[in-house]
């Protein structure tokens, strides 16, 4: 006999029918969420339920953050946000806006923002949000405007004494002169008189710093400013043609031509972004290095084992030509073998004495004889 399906008892189905189709998937762990129930009222068709708030679900609104009744009713916290808003339910926690009565308002820029705040009760961003709503100026304002008469002070006299004058800050007067673009009556910077720049280049900047009491720093731009070289100048300027150089060799062997130390060549050639050339290593011989251009490349790799790559790499390593490939033979340049002369068929064909004299000797043809070749003709 088949086994029936269980029915829940009458209490758990009443549950049930009070909750949504995703709440039971989620309840039941079911992995399908488009499940829907059926019941006799619709004649077996598929239907969505609402679950709808009871009375005492509606009676929690408002006591509890809203996460925590969510959890507690097994309902999304969107869904107690929007039917507490609906109801017109004020969060908890939640505290209505401050009313300010006549004699609260009294106070506001009579007393610093601070000073209300405790009498009254309340913060002193409060205070200053409802005193800048009634447009009143505050007691002791943090920020001090500059006035007409003050402003004609700067550039009048120094920032010092403007500050002490009106109280401010040294800061805040720079800061106030430099926005009007005024300059400042007595600035700190020494001008350069004309005895001092005669001395420049004459000694090295910092010898000349220690003597008129500037640093070898602003000697230096000085004298760069106005273009004038040292007349004893211990650093050794480069040339267009020692540049030329960096770069071509290695750093120690153009330091050794130009007698100065590698780290300046090393220098030199960072600044100018040139590449650095690799140092020359060893070269070492192969045990085929002799067949190097004696033999075709092809055989060189039959009797090494190398490959052609290889042997092209280490031929062009120590700068070795390749072997002229085989040249091979014509059926018409055999049968002109023996006709003439070797040197002067070697001539004709464009090829070696000692190429025709083994070729001939491979295939058994006699020297030309002029002798025996007059007799033929008679």
């Amino acid at each position: 006999m088949k086994r029936s399906a269980k029915i829940p008892p009458r209490p758990a189905r009443d549950y049930l029918a009070t909750l949504s189709d995703r709440e039971i998937t989620r309840l039941l762990g079911w992995r399908d969420r488009r499940r829907r129930r059926t019941s006799a009222a619709t004649n077996g068709r598929t239907s969505r339920y609402v679950r709808h708030w009871t009375k005492e679900e509606v009676k929690l609104l408002g006591t509890m953050p809203d996460e925590r009744l969510a959890k507690l009713l097994r309902r999304s916290k969107g869904s107690v946000q929007a039917k507490r808003v609906n109801m017109r339910i004020l969060a908890c926690g939640y505290t209505p806006p401050r009313q300010w009565n006549e004699r609260e308002v009294a106070l506001l820029g009579r007393l610093p923002d601070k000073e209300v705040a405790a009498r009254i009760g309340c913060s002193a961003d409060a205070v200053r949000m409802k005193r800048k709503k009634l447009k009143r100026p505050y007691l002791k304002p943090q920020v001090r405007r500059w006035t007409v008469n003050e402003e004609r002070l700067l550039g009048k006299y120094p920032d010092q004494e403007v500050a002490r004058r009106l109280g401010r800050s040294l800061t805040g007067v720079q800061l106030r002169r430099s926005r009007r673009g005024l300059a400042d009556p007595r600035p700190k910077v020494r001008r350069w008189t004309s005895a001092e720049i005669k001395l420049l280049g004459t000694v090295s900047d910092r010898e000349l710093g220690q003597r008129i009491g500037r640093s070898a720093s602003a000697v230096e731009g000085q004298r760069l400013k106005r273009g004038i070289e040292l007349q004893h100048p211990k650093v050794r300027r480069w040339t267009g043609a020692e540049d030329r150089l960096l770069g071509t060799a290695h750093d120690e062997v153009i330091a050794e031509r130009l007698g100065c130390s590698a780290i300046a060549v090393r220098k030199r050639r960072w600044r100018l972004g040139i590449p650095v050339c690799a140092k020359p290593r060893p070269r070492k011989k192969s045990k085929e290095h002799h067949l190097l251009g004696v033999l075709t490349d092809r055989e060189i790799m039959r009797l090494s084992g190398r490959t052609r790559a290889s042997i092209k790499s280490e031929r062009r390593r120590f700068g070795i030509a390749p072997a002229p490939s085989p040249r091979f033979w014509k059926r018409r340049e055999l049968k002109l073998l023996g006709t003439r002369p070797d040197s002067e068929m070697a001539q004709r064909l464009g090829r070696s004495k000692a190429s025709i004299q083994l070729t001939r000797a491979r295939y058994g043809i006699p020297a030309f004889d002029p002798v025996s070749r007059s007799a033929r003709k008679r």
